[in-house]
């Protein structure tokens, strides 16, 4: 016997329904990457055309600045090669030092290792690029560049500051002062080519979307604290 019209819709819907899986798999995964791959580049996007102007690539251009903030990393890669973010990052800093743009220098970073100790690297290779050890001062809570950067307002009293790093980086940091009260402009270290700077690169587009969650959203506020140093 032939099934009525409403038995042929229920038989043509069966056909059509996709099993909970499939839809997971071919429409809202591909919906939520599509829209983060969005939000991702638009924030990163923002970011950057927001503090357009304020980073400076030329040490004769740059204003000057009492302090001058730089973001650390590892001074060796895992692989015992020496890390090129670390040495371009030394090198600005000791050129912006030189031409008389900052007078003391903040090196913060974080110790990930046992055998590391971000800040106390940054303060040595600065020394041994000329400059003054008594102008460098060490920060060695500077776990994230969130912290770096409200640790130099809150701890160490800066409400106008230099911050040296890559370009890329400098951009989210300013972000970041932006919001915390300090009048921040960067000093661009030299960058790092592909393919060495691929996942730095990669990282960075998740890293601007954490700093607006950390802004925005969770308040964050850094790990460590503590009394007031004068830099």
């Amino acid at each position: 016997m032939e099934p009525s019209f409403r038995g042929r819709q229920r038989l043509g819907e069966k056909r059509v329904r996709l099993h909970p899986m499939w839809l997971f798999l071919f429409v809202v995964l591909p919906t939520a990457v599509g829209i983060g791959s969005v939000t991702l580049v638009y924030l990163a996007q923002t970011i950057a055309k927001r503090n357009r102007g304020r980073c400076y690539d030329d040490v004769h251009q740059i204003p000057a600045n009492r302090g001058g903030l730089i973001l650390g990393c590892a001074r060796g890669l895992n692989s015992g090669r020496p890390n090129l973010y670390f040495e371009y990052r030394i090198d600005a800093a000791a050129a912006l030092f030189r031409a008389g743009k900052v007078e003391r220098l903040l090196a913060s970073g974080a110790s990930h290792r046992a055998d590391e100790d971000e800040a106390a690297d940054m303060k040595q290779a600065l020394i041994e690029a000329g400059v003054p050890g008594d102008r460098v001062v060490c920060d060695h809570h500077g776990f994230r560049t969130i912290d770096s950067v409200l640790r130099a307002r809150r701890i160490y009293g800066q409400d106008r500051l230099t911050i040296i790093s890559q370009a890329f980086h400098n951009h989210r940091a300013i972000y970041v002062a932006e919001h915390c009260g300090i009048e921040a402009i960067g000093f661009n270290a030299v960058d790092v080519p592909y393919p060495g700077g691929r996942k730095v690169r990669l990282r960075e587009f998740f890293a601007r979307l954490c700093v607006v969650i950390d802004i925005h959203i969770n308040k964050t506020q850094p790990k460590v604290l503590g009394d007031r140093v004068a830099l």
